[in-house]
């Protein structure tokens, strides 16, 4: 019997625990004609006037509650809820590209699939859910979830972002005339207005100096061509994405507001970019008092 109980406290010390397991929520978002989406979210110990909201959009891998875990991490005694969003193969397989076309520029038909409001539909079911005061949010995206952000900021009519980082983002939706996801042809919703909001909004931009890689996609596809054409790497692609958003900024004269740093030392690796992300986003959000 001895032998018994040793060996169980050896099994149940050995079992791997969860810290945040207690501090993570979860909720299917239903509220609308779309295919469900899982909510990963956090809380601050006090919800009061001053509560901001982030969101966390994950990559390919989908794991948004390991996103979830290093922003907790990130923002201990900030008073911001954190929400990750987990976007599934069978239900939101494009997410990254809205729902909008796959990655060989396949347009979708049935607009009603569209993610272009997504992030405003969940944000309202937060603010009302906890009777938030704040009337804006800041969200952060990573490799898939960059894709994702940037291409939700042009074509959302979301006005409600106060802040956003765009990190390591596999490729762009250049404002050229290349079939989507890669150019703006044929969008035909897509007016000098939206471009002009997009071009002003808060956007930071990060991409890790030593991120070369090409994407997971490299060996697949057709869609191979559409994404060399901006770079070789996810590096280049980055800064050229960038001095393309300058250069149209500059020719239609349109206030630029983004911003662009090479985080060095860093490659295709959300913790140490969200590390970087942190210190923009969560700069503003007032600590909780204990």
């Amino acid at each position: 019997m001895r032998y018994i109980k040793i060996y169980l406290f050896i099994f149940i010390f050995l079992i791997p625990k969860d810290v945040h397991s207690s501090e993570i929520q979860e909720t299917i978002f239903a509220s609308w004609n779309k295919s469900d989406v899982n909510l990963f979210y956090s809380l601050p110990d006090v919800i009061n006037e001053e509560t901001k909201v982030l969101f966390i959009i994950h990559g390919g891998s989908r794991n948004a509650y390991d996103y979830l875990k290093i922003w907790i991490e990130l923002s201990k005694n900030k008073n911001i809820i954190l929400v990750a969003p987990k976007f599934t193969r069978n239900n939101h397989n494009d997410y990254a590209l809205l729902n909008m076309s796959d990655h060989y520029a396949n347009p979708n038909k049935n607009n009603e699939e569209y993610l272009d409001m997504s992030i405003s539909s969940f944000f309202n079911f937060f603010k009302s859910k906890y009777d938030l005061k704040v009337n804006d949010y800041k969200i952060y995206g990573h490799s898939g979830g960059a894709q994702f952000l940037h291409r939700y900021i042009l074509f959302s009519n979301d006005s409600r972002i106060s802040s956003s980082v765009i990190a390591n983002s596999g490729y762009y939706t250049f404002l050229n005339w290349d079939d989507y996801p890669y150019g703006i042809k044929d969008i035909d919703y897509l007016n000098s207005k939206k471009i002009e909001n997009f071009l002003s909004e808060k956007v930071t931009m990060l991409i890790g100096e030593k991120d070369r890689g090409f994407t997971r996609r490299s060996h697949t596809s057709a869609n191979e061509k559409g994404i060399i054409a901006q770079g070789s790497n996810r590096f280049q692609r980055a800064n050229n994405y960038f001095n393309h958003l300058v250069l149209i900024s500059e020719k239609f004269e349109i206030p630029f507001r983004w911003k662009f740093y090479i985080v060095e030392n860093v490659g295709h690796e959300n913790k140490k970019m969200s590390s970087r992300a942190a210190e923009i986003l969560l700069n503003d959000v007032s600590d909780i008092e204990t």
